[in-house]
């Protein structure tokens, strides 16, 4: 698999060997279990603004 630290990831999983093998490809958000909508909804605008910033 190709890394690609230019793809934006948020990672919703309890799994913590998947969120460090998603560390490893790309660079994620991580939402531990259980989730808390308003932090995720955060993590979510965060993470569109940064890659627009990127990108621009």
């Amino acid at each position: 698999m190709e890394n690609r630290p230019d793809i934006p990831i948020i990672l919703a999983t309890g799994d913590l060997g998947k969120t460090n093998a998603a560390a490893q490809i790309c660079t994620i958000e991580h939402l531990p279990k259980p989730y808390d909508f308003a932090e995720a909804a955060r993590k979510i605008r965060e993470t569109i603004l940064r890659h627009r910033q990127k990108r621009a």
